[in-house]
This record gives C-alpha cells, structure tokens and sequence, in this order.
C-alpha cells in the first residue's frame, strides 16, 4: 500500500476543482472613496477595479443540494445565505456581481484547505440586482 502523494493531490485539485468546477463572476475591488458635499448635490463615491474571477457558488443549507431562488423587482436573485469558493480572500469592501446581481462580502474570509492548496469561502450579501 503506497502513502498519497501531497504534489499529485494538489495537482489534482487545481485541474478538477479549479479550472472546471465553478462560474465566473465580476470582482469590483475596493481602491478608494471619495466624501460628498450634499449641499451642492455632490454625492459620496467609491471606486473599484473589475476584474473576472473564477469561484464554486454554494448554499450551505441542510438538505438542499441546489440554490433556492426568489423573486425580486430586477429578477431572480438568490434567497438563501450564498457563499463564495475562490484562490484569494476578498475584502469587506469588494463587491461582486454574479448573474446580474451585486453582492458584497459579508464577513470574515474562511481558509479552506482542499487537495494541499488553500482556498478561500466567503459569506456573501445580496447588494441589488444590477440588470
């Protein structure tokens, strides 16, 4: 009987896990903000940088293998808590946009060690649909 090999276990994870199981989204990073003055009608913003990830969506809920999706004025959107799989933590501030729905992150990133490689699971909430 032989021992497993850490190498082929982490190959392995990132040609199946990575590079076929999962959906690309739109990654808006937070670069900065800049304040407004109501008065004069000049509104706060906040800027991002796009950029297109790759991650596995799930729904972490007992006994239901698929998403659970409800209505919303702009369409469908997700109705349970959804958690984001990917290579890099996301910020609180970064938001995401997935099937025509922003969310944002919503809580603390959770290492995940899958075949050798660490990745990351990230809480998701439902920020609006964005059309």
């Amino acid at each position: 009987m032989s021992r497993p090999d850490p190498s082929r276990i982490a190959r392995q994870a990132e040609m199946v896990v990575l590079a076929n199981a999962g959906e690309t989204a739109l990654l808006r990073s937070f670069v900065s903000a800049a304040g407004g003055v109501a008065q004069y009608g000049v509104q706060k913003s906040n800027y991002y940088t796009p950029t297109v990830i790759t991650g596995a969506f799930s729904v972490q809920r007992a006994g239901l293998g698929m998403a659970q999706e409800r209505q919303a004025a702009g369409g469908l959107v997700m109705g349970e808590r959804l958690y984001l799989t990917t290579l890099s933590a996301l910020s609180p501030r970064d938001e995401l946009v997935w099937r025509g729905t922003a969310y944002r992150a919503d809580g603390a990133p959770t290492p995940q060690n899958i075949g050798g490689r660490v990745l990351w699971q990230i809480p998701l909430a439902l920020l609006g649909v964005t059309g």
